[in-house]
């Protein structure tokens, strides 16, 4: 049996990963029913299997006649019966004692036992879904999203704003509704006392609140991206939880990296910073001065810039660290205007990049 095709992941599952997901009982693996048949099939077959990579759209007669009935099938609106049952054979051997860990373990516990629907969270989901299409013309599947909030491979956003957008599309926030079961507290916490607002909601907070300093932030975060020319997004919470899933295109369509990372960072790093001031003041009641938001969020910024270009450094961090270009796109502009940044750190060291050489590691350093 000679198998050719131009997917190296389909191959990497025949080749190198059949045995030892076969004997993890296939507890975690993506596409997981049709991953299980494939494995059964190959395991029923008493041919000898061969498998090719080939280059797809290469003129290979069979893969590009794979191609087109893949298109044809695609365009049906009801899919073909496809035959797993040696999946489901597969499915019943479980895995193998001397492979399975106790996370592996209690991830195949988890998956057996269906979740609980949280309303707040699916009417959450639905609502950035809407508004992503509406913004970048393409829905996001719900773990597009959850993956967005913890993916840290460009460093656009950051852990403690992961912890925050997690949170408050669960609505898990201690604010507005919650304390309505709370009698002693209720007339006190549920409102929004300043604004006169009788439920306290993130809307109110990102988007109306005196307190927050909300409109000050937006308005600087506002600034920014006007250096870049490029149009500004209406920022809603939907917007700032699918943040990570925004993009930042040219007039021709073409996706722009830098661009892209300087949008994530403003909407990421303005939103977080609007909940922190509302909760100073509800915690300490301490009221913020316009000039101190101007001070903290251009503070922010300027934080995040000597992070980018202190994990540019690739003597430091080699392969993981940052693409110099990236970085020096995602600030071109923005981090050469003394009314963006703070004025203290506008110095050759930061802005492009020329920091001081570490001192190399080990002994004859």
């Amino acid at each position: 049996l000679r198998i050719a095709s131009d997917s190296k992941y389909v191959l990497d599952i025949i080749t190198k990963h059949a045995q030892r997901w076969l004997d993890a009982g296939f507890i975690g693996v993506a596409n997981k029913t049709v991953v299980q048949a494939l494995v059964g099939e190959l395991l029923h077959t008493r041919a000898t299997v061969y498998t090719r990579k080939v280059k797809g759209h290469s003129g290979d007669v069979g893969n590009d006649g794979a191609d087109e009935l893949a298109n044809t099938g695609a365009e049906k609106d009801v899919g073909d019966a496809v035959d797993l049952s040696r999946g489901e054979e597969v499915a019943k051997l479980g895995a193998a004692a001397h492979a399975l860990t106790q996370a592996k373990a209690y991830e195949a516990i988890r998956a057996r036992k269906p979740r609980p629907v949280r309303r707040n969270t699916e009417r959450m989901l639905e609502r950035t879904k809407a508004v992503l299409d509406e913004l970048t013309g393409t829905v996001p599947t719900s773990e597009a999203i959850w993956f967005s909030l913890r993916k840290r491979r460009a460093a656009s956003t950051t852990q403690k704003f992961g912890a925050y957008a997690w949170r408050t599309l669960h609505e898990g926030y201690k604010l507005g509704k919650y304390w309505d079961n709370i009698d002693e507290l209720r007339d006190e916490r549920m409102p929004c006392q300043e604004c006169g607002v009788p439920v306290e909601s993130m809307r109110h907070i990102l988007q109306e609140c005196v307190v927050s300093g909300q409109e000050t932030i937006w308005k600087l975060a506002m600034n920014a991206w006007a250096e870049t020319g490029l149009e500004w997004p209406p920022v809603t919470v939907e917007t700032v939880l699918g943040v990570g899933l925004l993009k930042a295109k040219d007039s021709d369509g073409k996706i722009l990296k830098g661009r892209t990372r300087l949008l994530q960072i403003l909407i990421s790093e303005s939103a977080h910073l609007a909940w922190c001031i509302r909760c100073e003041h509800r915690i300490a009641s301490k009221s913020h001065t316009q000039e101190e938001v101007e001070s903290r969020w251009r503070a922010v910024m300027s934080k995040r810039l000597r992070i980018d270009w202190a994990l540019a450094n690739k003597q430091a961090y080699g392969k993981k660290a940052l693409n110099y270009r990236v970085v020096s796109a995602t600030w071109h502009k923005v981090a050469v205007n003394r009314e963006t940044i703070r004025s203290d750190l506008v110095a050759t060291e930061v802005l492009v990049g020329n920091a001081r050489p570490r001192r190399p590691r080990g002994r004859n350093r």
